[in-house]
């Protein structure tokens, strides 16, 4: 087979530290909506004058600039008007951080406090149109938490993706968690709107990035040969809730990469803080609807995938791939996939496990009609040099219309396969084998390494992904 590419409530945590502010906290108003003597003609003047734990309010309007928050100050809209528009500066985007990595980054928005410290951003547009933008080696984002903790909520952020003959450059994001230290407040990213961007829609990632990422719409480009994107992202370490979210839009046409709703990357028990979980998101119209690739729970503590709604996708509804590349790879991957509905996969698997000591119970797998609902994927090598799809649980779950109800890469005996119902299904269980088709549905290109053996669908995983 081919493989590509809460916390306690986080926002109520934010909205008390808030509301716990000294007795002297101001609110200063940007633009002329409100004439007080705390008025300013930019966000950048207003944010400099404020005090930690002051508002920054700011009337309808667009602001041409870059804005920087090395303090604790939220900014957000006038209730009952207009949203403010931030936009380009009239001489384009400048760098204005870097990421952890060292890599070049300007952001509309950067919160990077001197030391840990929270920021809320409500109400806002943030559009990045018109950028021109064209280098490659200057990443781009919205909004750029560095650091920091507070709410991200009630934003539409957009348009941060490179002009026309530039669309593929990997480092374009919309909103932008980069955590690397413990003990950094945590984030909620909560109802926003995310769209027309490049890369990556929302990103959260290192071992001190702890939050939740809910509600929120993000559309990506549709069936594109510009970029692979990914709508939603977890990775190298963060921990979150990711839950009731509306992701779709991820085709990646060449089919030499492709592209998630939600991918989550390189989180080991090893290095975050508790297991991620993915809960009540309805992904539709990608490659992969939600994928896990170098994921481990524990057998005490694994990682949730559950009750999600997933349709309209080509090589997976829901992924697992173990990823021994990783420093921190451990054997094994404790993920309960459970209580998840995915219907119509139109290439490859509605549900597929290239890992070990995975559940798959409770699921609904409609419509797989070209190869399997459940795959249970013997293609990626674990950490011990073991091969995957061994010690994995199936059962209780309904499979409707499928060539293979159950594919297994591995012997009969080698995972526990319960009871489950099948429904108008051409073969209830296959063993011994990684690849088969009930008729001959355009396949995406597969992949060989050097020994002529094929390489598991983790290999076509959206690039930059890491």
């Amino acid at each position: 087979m081919l493989r590509k590419i809460s916390y306690l409530c986080a926002a109520a945590a934010v909205a008390l530290a808030f509301q716990a502010q000294s007795a002297g906290a101001r609110t200063l108003h940007v633009g002329t909506c409100k004439t007080t003597h705390n008025s300013y003609t930019t966000i950048q003047q207003a944010v400099d004058a404020a005090a930690d734990g002051d508002a920054v309010s700011i009337c309808p309007g667009d602001y041409p600039e870059q804005v920087s928050i090395t303090k604790s100050v939220s900014l957000k809209g006038v209730p009952g008007m207009d949203a403010p528009r931030i936009t380009i500066p009239g001489g384009g985007l400048a760098q204005n951080t870097t990421m952890a990595n060292g890599y070049a980054m300007a952001a509309q928005i950067l919160v990077a406090p001197s030391s840990v410290g929270s920021a809320n951003i409500t109400g806002l547009v943030v559009d990045a149109a018109d950028n021109n933008n064209a280098d490659c080696n200057l990443g781009m984002t919205g909004i750029y938490y560095k650091n920091a903790g507070g709410l991200i909520r009630n934003n539409t952020v957009q348009n941060q993706i490179g002009p026309d003959g530039h669309q593929g450059c990997q480092v374009r994001y919309s909103i932008l968690v980069e955590n690397a230290t413990v003990g950094t407040g945590e984030v909620t990213i909560n109802n926003n709107r995310v769209q027309n961007f490049g890369k990556n829609g929302i990103v959260m990632q290192l071992a001190g990035a702890v939050g939740t990422i809910s509600r929120n719409t993000v559309s990506g480009l549709g069936h594109t040969d510009l970029i692979a994107q990914n709508g939603i992202e977890l990775a190298h370490g963060a921990t979150a809730n990711i839950t009731s979210n509306i992701v779709s839009g991820f085709v990646f046409t060449p089919e030499t990469f492709g592209s998630a709703g939600i991918i989550l990357y390189d989180l080991s028990s090893a290095v975050y803080q508790s297991p991620p979980t993915v809960q009540r998101n309805v992904v539709s119209d990608a490659q992969f609807g939600i994928v896990l690739d170098g994921v481990d729970g524990t057998v005490s503590d694994m990682v949730q995938v559950s009750k999600n709604t997933v349709s309209n996708v080509e090589w997976a509804g829901v992924g697992i791939y173990s990823e021994t590349a990783l420093p921190t790879a451990v054997n094994g991957d404790y993920v309960n996939v459970a209580n998840n509905k995915i219907t119509t996969t139109t290439i490859y698997d509605g549900i597929d496990v290239c890992g070990d000591n995975n559940t798959i119970t409770h699921n609904t797998v409609a419509n797989s009609t070209t190869e399997s609902a459940i795959h249970l994927d013997a293609l990626c090598e674990q950490a011990n040099g073991d091969p995957s799809g061994a010690a994995n649980t199936v059962s209780q779950n309904r499979i409707t219309t499928a060539c293979i109800g159950i594919l297994s890469g591995g012997s009969d005996g080698d995972n526990t396969i319960g009871p489950n119902k099948f429904v108008d299904v051409q073969t209830q269980t296959m063993f011994g084998s990684d690849d088969y088709t009930c008729n001959n549905a355009a396949r995406a290109p597969r992949h060989h390494d050097k020994k002529g053996k094929a390489l598991p669908r983790s290999a076509l995983l959206s690039p930059g992904r890491r």
